[in-house]
């Protein structure tokens, strides 16, 4: 086992080549973490709004439950962020959704909230809480006679790139092969209709295809069904009843693991993996995290877990 490190929970399983010099064993970090935690006890932010107009993933792992937080408090004056993120907000009184476009995050400092970073092994928890999402959104509209398997994907541009984390036509196909015998598949790759995070969304061409398949429902069917909701009201809803899920580098793996159960992410490339943020992902709802970085660990891992 001298190849692993652990993450807090022991079902999450890290390799030590995803860390350079094995950042959880450096002493600095574990006092310099411990410092900031019992410096936000004593001093708790005078900035009681939120205004956020950043990526999806970094404002559902820092800046939401910074959110709730204050809330919890009583000290919540005022939200502001992007446009379809009252339900992520629900427990906010005053919500606006300003921004219809989110920008890179390339500095924390302008938003002023207790981590200025997500890219760490251990986050500031003195201040944050994250919102009970599967309590909240739990519902008997979307229910199926089999169990549900959410899958996650994308296919962007990356760091200016090609695409680099996601699943491709033929893993898919496999994944279905596996899963539709026992499973509802619910398939979700949201376009630029969906989603205005930064990053060009391409065409993968593959919810033709997937359309066909038995058990297999395309998100986009069930959000043309239910117009009277909106794309992340209708994501909350049907995560909420769901305990296994596929996901893949971003903000999906992030959202998916809010819903406890079990999220198995595929992730090829990413400063999670450097910097060690998987280890924070369990602390959302208790979710047990499998990361796997090919296609093959992939569909062995979904063995192993969902069969």
């Amino acid at each position: 086992m001298n190849d692993e490190i652990f993450c807090p929970r022991p079902d999450v399983i890290l390799r030590k080549e995803y860390f350079p010099g094995n950042i959880k064993e450096n002493n600095f970090l574990k006092w310099y973490h411990r410092f900031l935690t019992i410096l936000s006890r004593l001093l708790i932010t005078k900035r009681n709004f939120i205004d956020y107009d950043g990526e999806f993933g970094i404002e559902l792992q820092i800046v939401i439950p910074y959110a709730y937080f204050l809330q919890r408090r009583g000290l919540l004056q005022e939200t502001i962020s992007c446009l379809d993120t009252k339900c992520l907000y629900y427990f906010s009184e005053n919500h606006c959704e300003k921004y219809k476009n989110r920008i890179p995050n390339n500095t924390f400092s302008k938003y002023r909230i207790p981590n200025n970073t997500v890219h760490t092994s251990q986050l500031n928890t003195a201040q944050w809480i994250a919102p009970p999402y599967k309590n909240i959104y739990s519902n008997s509209r979307f229910e199926w006679d089999r169990e549900i398997v959410v899958i996650f994907n994308k296919y962007n541009i990356e760091w200016g790139g090609q695409p680099c984390n996601y699943l491709d036509i033929n893993i898919l196909e496999s994944i279905v092969k596996l899963l539709s015998p026992r499973y509802q598949i619910i398939y979700n790759r949201p376009d630029n209709h969906h989603i205005s995070d930064n990053g060009e969304i391409l065409d993968l061409k593959e919810k033709k295809l997937l359309k066909r398949c038995n058990n297999l429902t395309l998100f986009d069917d069930l959000n043309e069904k239910n117009p009277d909701l909106t794309f992340n009201t209708l994501q909350m809803m049907i995560l909420a009843n769901c305990s296994k899920f596929i996901s893949v580098q971003g903000g999906n793996a992030v959202l998916a693991s809010y819903f406890g159960g079990e999220n198995i992410i595929y992730t090829k490339r990413g400063r999670e993996l450097w910097y060690g943020d998987y280890n924070h992902y369990p602390l959302y709802s208790g979710t047990r995290l499998y990361l796997c970085t090919d296609y093959n660990q992939l569909l062995e891992r979904i063995r192993k877990v969902f069969l």
